[in-house]
């Protein structure tokens, strides 16, 4: 979703402070339970990542390249982002996602438990059988006309 910021014009440069950027997000951006990653132009960084709610990237990040890196810097710098979000700390390792300004891309099996570990502790994370009906749930309960799988489908989907 692509939502406009309250007062774009309010900011002050690249040195502006973060708690501004943080009040110009729509109000329907600030929905708890979620992620929300917002791109701005004027960033002195490449990324910030200001607890789950409000995480920044600049639409212009630059990364110093390493050997196996991604060429695509703003869905690498949102990947490192979300990985904080998700628990993980920077590691320096150049070609680790957590590695600072870099093009580096890899986790490990540590980095990876972490994240299903924070995963597993969250209301919205579905197991596959889970998704998977919660998906056929969706598909019948939007099926024309009236069913009693239709009537099923609504009565299990979450309110």
């Amino acid at each position: 979703m692509s939502e406009d910021a309250v007062a774009p014009d309010g900011f002050k440069g690249a040195a502006a402070e973060f708690d501004e950027f943080k009040a110009a997000r729509p109000a329907k951006g600030r929905d708890a339970g979620m992620i929300h990653v917002y791109y701005v132009h004027l960033l002195s960084t490449n990324g910030v990542f200001m607890a789950r709610d409000a995480i920044f990237v600049k639409d212009t990040a630059a990364l110093r390249s390493v050997k196996g890196g991604v060429d695509e810097p703003l869905p690498r710098v949102t990947s490192h982002e979300i990985g904080h979000a998700m628990g993980l700390p920077h590691r320096q390792d150049t070609i680790n996602l957590m590695a600072s300004g870099t093009t580096g891309w890899s986790i490990n099996d540590a980095e990876i438990a972490r994240v299903r570990e924070w995963a597993g502790k969250q209301e919205w994370i579905l197991d596959p059988q889970a998704a998977f009906d919660k998906k056929l749930y969706d598909i019948l309960a939007e099926l024309p006309g009236e069913h009693d799988l239709k009537a099923k489908a609504k009565a299990a989907l979450p309110r």
